[in-house]
């Protein structure tokens, strides 16, 4: 019996909050979406920084490959100075 009236209790004062926020949300459902400006500005940022991180890598890359080669050179260098010797 306590149960049945805990139950009926718990409806009567749970049950309108809940609906009340599922009409709320379903009202605002729209209001939250972004707007097509938005999202484009988005796309835009995100276009310019990965070309700036594009740039950077490939700058790194040729630096990377010119310490290679000086790296060459030099044991070329030192092999042909033992052969000389």
């Amino acid at each position: 019996m306590c149960i049945y009236m805990f139950n009926s209790l718990i409806n009567k004062l749970i049950k309108p909050i809940i609906d009340s926020t599922i009409n709320k949300s379903k009202r605002t459902k729209f209001l939250k979406a972004f707007t097509l400006v938005e999202l484009i500005v988005v796309i835009v940022i995100l276009a310019i920084l990965s070309t700036i991180a594009f740039i950077a890598f490939f700058d790194y890359n040729k630096s990377a490959r010119d310490s290679v080669r000086v790296s060459d050179i030099g044991l070329l260098s030192k092999s042909f100075e033992i052969s000389r010797i």
